[in-house]
């Protein structure tokens, strides 16, 4: 420590304050300049910094905060001071780091966005069942959950999977028929010749996804679907 930083604490502690007074507005002030910041507000420690950032994102009974399970105590117990739940994270065992793959595990464990929850459920369970997974570095607005579906593979046509699917009250679509298939332009430009868009629509199916489902809709939704595609 430097001498001018033992100097600045020690005429903070021979001062009249010792946790309020002028030294905090200026300490607040240079380090909100120092991080490009509107303005900055001093916690007595790391766990008020927390509690406080937590109150200020509003998090609330309900929601759900994914969290490494390796990091100090305080990172976990500000959520719960705002009624919020934990959802540990993993790590890797070589640095002690969380990893994306492990954020999405956590996400799917924690029963939150139901995309996630749907992917680890479903991929990599057959061969002939898989998700439809965003390209490149896109972010996708998900208003729909897609799977494509080797029909032919799984020894059950689109119509037999929807009918099932509907018997154990989940309603599937199929999203979309091409439009170059539609009779008026059909008519219009003829038959296109258009494989990539022909393939996809041949295996694709629409599970139920809106923001209103539960957890034990969404629970019931995977049941019923290993029921009819996995057994």
């Amino acid at each position: 420590m430097r001498k001018e930083d033992i100097a600045a604490v020690c005429e903070v502690l021979t001062s009249q304050f010792l946790t309020t007074g002028p030294k905090v507005p200026e300490l607040e002030d240079l380090f909100a300049q120092k991080v490009a910041a509107n303005q900055a507000v001093a916690c007595s420690n790391g766990t008020t910094a927390l509690h406080l950032a937590s109150m200020a994102i509003g998090l609330k009974p309900g929601d759900k905060v994914i969290v490494p399970a390796l990091t100090f105590l305080a990172t976990a117990n500000a959520v719960r001071m705002c009624g919020a739940d934990v959802v540990f994270c993993d790590v890797v065992s070589e640095t002690g780091l969380m990893t994306l793959d492990h954020i999405r595990e956590a996400e799917a464990r924690g029963g939150s966005d139901i995309v996630a929850r749907y992917r680890v459920a479903l991929d990599g369970v057959s061969s002939y069942v898989k998700s439809v997974l965003p390209s490149g570095n896109d972010v996708p607005l998900l208003h729909l959950f897609q799977i494509l579906i080797d029909y032919k593979g799984l020894g059950k046509d689109r119509a037999q999977v929807m009918n099932e699917l509907s018997a154990r009250g989940v309603g599937t679509q199929v999203h979309y028929i091409p439009v170059s298939d539609q009779p008026y332009y059909q008519n219009l430009y003829g038959v296109q010749n258009l494989p990539g868009a022909r393939q996809f629509y041949e295996r694709v199916l629409a599970l139920p996804l809106y923001c209103g489902l539960s957890d034990s809709d969404v629970e019931d939704i995977l049941e019923a679907v290993r029921d009819v595609l996995f057994r």
